[in-house]
């Protein structure tokens, strides 16, 4: 099926439409195709739609093709010939030679994307020996690409780099040296240098520092201007040169040497106090903010190395972290440190500083714990929390919470953990959204540590927080609700913590959750519908909601799908996807009859025709799994049939259980709807309704000669009730027409075989039928033969009825049944009894409808300021007009402003005058 499919796609490659909108569809379309050939036979999927074939005509073939088509098609070639190796590169080269001549004056096009698409084709023709040897020979393909690293494009930049690294990966020296850019990356990293080519020269100085090329940097010195950069004035090229150092620090085990800055071999360590010298130094130094912050991230940085250092002891730089910590927050003048009191002035300056401050400390508390000892080291921390100039800074609020979730980890104190608990309860009292989601984030990490979690359960102020929290459920601002609800439903979040788990059971957090089901405002819904939707993926999760009165809650689910909000109906079939996976839909009700408290078949065909893309997804996915789930209980009854067949056999029954015995198991998992919607009557098993062995001897009580013989009087019908249960109605039906009435007149009892009921009674009376209507069908047996549960319903089936009728009797009653068929078309109204002119009717009415819509559609888009000759999907179309009506607004606001002032202007005139 996908390789069919991909080969449609890839013969319409020459007819896609070059006014398409959206981009993103031509990655979709590469996406997917990639996936298929990497999984299919290649050679089968050329031979089905000859690849390059439709390439070479979409590319080079059809006037003024869209570059995005080309731009498509190229980068598929490259990912052909990477996954075809040599036989899909021999016919490139042998039969498609202009598309390779393509590839190679793409390289230097105007189009960015192009340029691109044509060097990532030529990175991938370096896994084939002969695209190899192609990008080997051609030397203009090889000095374009040289050059593609200093491209304006920071696309075209790191798909260069990524071959330059696929080069280094592979240890190809012959290419690498045609193509070798190292010369040309060291002359341009210089302060001096334009900024821009700087910038790509550290990109791709990143790209191999990231693949390890170690021996590759030092014999090229490829890294030696790198140092000197930290005191650019620019800042991305200051933060590009400490992403490459935070990446080498990981792995060399000399980073002096590889930097330049020692000609001889060293340590981890020794680079770890030369850095942390020349950090310090530039501390000192700093004369801006930019250099102070770029010295302190240089010292943060170093900690790599202290981290790979076999001893620390003597090593850890805390007294610079603390006197520059006391200088931010305490307002300390420290002599050594006394020009940086000079450049945070302020707040701001000083959260940019104590950020990194911080998660400098965290770094050390990892490596060293027992820095953390102090009492006052702690007080710093609560300080800061205790401080809204401080903890307003998302920044400075999540770093300072890193460390104290760090030092709680080493240091399992009870009291120490309470106070911290408290602390955060009061920030959450004053806090935004944002810093909310940071401190309920802090506390779900505490709760996911086994020791740390059980103290929090248990310490005295968790029943402050979970208060705190419960408080915040009822917030007035919708998105701090939300937040709270999404920290609940975290906790229930895989993998499972039993820690976090009992928390929100034992103080009852989902439900207070529950609750918000109902909330007004859609996104807190949704929300809330998650969190349900994640207890029920967890074992005690599920517990909980059938312990308490939340499977009401489940057994309402399906009234949510009816939400006006796209999301809340995408939560409640998410919801009841996992119930029916992970439960098998307990608690649901699930039933024919369409119903707003139900899942029935009326509700599901809604949601696949939804006008939402992911609601008809998860539509879908709900009826496969319904699927399955029947699917099993199907297999269980086939077994339980033959289990019953074996049991008939040794048993030998009655005929009453015999009948039971052959019911088909087919028919109690097949829908009671009809195969063709003209066709009044769904019989019973076609195979049991004609003769065999089994059923020869009896005769049927649906048969039409004894339908028409059973004519009871008045005073044998029941006005009352319908029978209480199908089978006591086939009781009944079985002993009424001969112990009550007696031998029909007209009819033979004699020439009638000993017959048995065949069919199970009809359900028409359960789904269709009023009362008042029941007491007429219980007792006209033809009349319930409707809707029977089994399938095969023929029209040749009652065709061999009719003539059994007419063989069998003395007098033709052919057209009694066929009024008999006609009366009941008419007396019972069902949803599969339409006639062929209420169809037609109601087509043409559809049609009608669906075309005053699209007029209705382009009046409205020829009212909009849009080019009318592209095509507009109706979102467009909607969502355009919204835009456009609050321009108009605005507009219309300007206007009034305006018109006031010229009023008042010209009142003041005429005082004037």
């Amino acid at each position: 099926m996908d390789i069919e499919r991909a080969s449609n796609i890839i013969k319409a490659f020459p007819h896609i439409s070059k006014t398409i909108v959206d981009d993103t569809l031509y990655e979709k379309v590469l996406s997917y195709l990639t996936l298929v050939i990497s999984t299919v036979n290649i050679s089968k999927l050329n031979d089905m739609c000859h690849i390059f074939q439709s390439i070479h005509k979409a590319c080079l073939e059809i006037p003024d093709q869209d570059y995005r088509v080309t731009t498509l098609c190229i980068r598929f070639m490259g990912q052909v010939i990477y996954h075809g190796k040599e036989s899909m590169f021999q016919e490139l080269q042998t039969s498609y030679p202009k598309l390779l001549l393509l590839v190679t004056s793409g390289i230097r096009s105007s189009e960015g994307a192009l340029r691109r698409a044509c060097i990532e084709a030529c990175q991938l023709f370096i896994h084939c020996s002969q695209g190899y040897q192609w990008l080997l020979n051609n030397k203009q393909a090889t000095s374009f690409i040289t050059f593609a690293i200093l491209d304006q494009s920071n696309y075209v930049v790191a798909e260069a780099c990524r071959l330059f690294s696929t080069l280094l990966t592979l240890n190809d020296q012959s290419l690498l040296d045609v193509m070798d850019p190292s010369s040309l990356i060291i002359s341009i990293l210089h302060p001096q240098c334009d900024e821009k080519q700087i910038i790509s020269a550290l990109d791709f100085c990143w790209e191999i520092v990231n693949i390890k090329a170690l021996d590759y940097m030092r014999e090229r010195k490829l890294l030696h201007p790198v140092i000197q950069l930290l005191c650019s004035t620019n800042r991305i090229i200051r933060s590009r040169v400490l992403e490459i150092l935070s990446v080498l620090f990981t792995w060399d085990t000399d980073p002096l040497q590889t930097l330049g800055l020692e000609d001889t071999a060293n340590t981890v360590d020794t680079a770890y106090e030369k850095f942390v010298f020349i950090s310090n130094t530039m501390i000192t130094q700093a004369m801006k903010m930019d250099d102070l912050m770029t010295a302190v991230s240089l010292l943060d940085t170093s900690l790599l190395l202290l981290s790979r250092s076999s001893s620390v002891q003597d090593k850890l730089p805390t007294s610079i972290l603390f006197s520059l910590f006391d200088v931010c927050f305490l307002d300390l003048i420290n002599d050594e440190y006394k020009n940086v009191k000079g450049l945070v002035k302020t707040n701001r300056s000083k959260n940019n500083l104590l950020q990194i401050i911080l998660r400098s400390m965290d770094k050390l508390v990892s490596i060293e714990p027992k820095i953390m000892v102090q009492d006052h080291h702690f007080t710093q921390i609560f300080n800061i929390l205790g401080n809204s100039v401080f903890y307003s800074d998302a920044r400075v609020l999540k770093s300072c919470l890193t460390l104290l979730e760090t030092s709680l980890y080493n240091h399992k104190q009870p009291e120490l953990l309470t106070k911290s608990i408290r602390s955060l309860i009061d920030m959450m009292d004053e806090s935004d959204c944002k810093s909310l989601v940071i401190i309920l984030e802090a506390i779900d990490n505490l709760l996911s540590h086994d020791q740390i979690g059980t103290l929090l359960t248990e310490c005295s102020a968790s029943g402050a927080l979970v208060e705190t929290l419960n408080n915040k459920l009822f917030d007035t601002e919708w998105n701090i609700r939300d937040v709270v609800i999404n920290f609940v439903g975290q906790l229930f979040k895989e993998p499972w913590s039993e820690t976090k788990i009992q928390f929100a059971l034992n103080f009852d957090l989902p439900l207070k959750v529950f609750d918000r089901i109902h909330d007004t405002e859609p996104y807190v819904r949704a929300s809330a519908l998650q969190v349900l939707t994640s207890m029920m993926k967890c074992k005690e999760g599920w517990c909980y909601i059938q312990r308490d009165e939340s499977m009401k809650l489940v057994e309402s689910l399906p009234s949510l799908l009816h939400d006006d909000e796209a999301f809340v109906r995408r939560a409640a079939l998410d919801c009841i996807n996992c119930l029916v996976a992970y439960q098998s839909g307990q608690g649901i009700k699930i039933e024919y009859n369409e119903s707003k408290d139900s899942l029935n078949p009326y509700v599901v065909q809604r949601l696949v025709n939804d006008q939402d893309c992911d609601v008809r997804i998860r539509a879908c996915t709900l009826i496969e799994k319904l699927w399955k789930k029947m699917s099993q209980k199907k297999q269980q009854l086939v077994q339980a049939k033959e289990n019953m067949i074996r049991l008939k056999e040794s048993l030998n029954p009655e005929h009453l259980y015999e009948e039971a015995f052959d019911i088909n198991a087919d028919m109690m998992t097949q829908s009671i709807v009809p195969s063709d919607p003209n066709d009044d009557m769904n019989m019973l098993d076609y195979n049991s309704a004609h003769s065999s062995p089994s059923n020869s001897r009896r005769a049927s009580l649906t048969d039409p000669a004894l339908h028409v013989s059973f004519r009871p009087t008045t005073s044998h019908l029941s006005f009352n009730s319908p029978p209480s249960s199908p089978s006591s109605r086939r009781s009944s039906m079985v002993t009424t027409p001969e112990q009550q009435l007696g031998p029909h007149p007209i009819i033979n009892n004699n020439n009638l075989s000993p017959w048995r009921r065949e069919s199970l009674p009809s359900i028409t009376h359960l789904t269709h039928s009023k009362p008042a209507d029941y007491q007429f069908k219980h007792v006209k047996i033809e009349d319930n033969r409707r809707h029977s549960i089994a399938a095969a319903t023929t029209t040749s089936l009652r065709k061999s009825r009719q003539n059994s009728l007419s063989s069998s009797c003395n007098v033709p009653y052919e057209q009694d049944e066929q009024d008999s068929l006609m009366s009941r078309r008419g007396s019972e109204q069902t949803p599969y009894s339409r006639s062929p002119e209420l169809r037609v009717s109601h087509k043409l009415a559809e049609r009608k409808r669906r075309k005053e819509m699209k007029d209705l559609f382009d009046d409205l888009r020829d009212l909009l300021p849009v080019d009318k000759g592209l095509k507009t999907s109706k979102w467009e179309i909607l969502s355009k007009t919204l835009e456009y009506i609050r321009i108009l607004h605005e507009r219309e606001g300007l206007m009034e402003r305006e018109k006031a002032e010229l009023l008042t202007e010209l009142s003041c005139v005429k005082r004037s005058i």
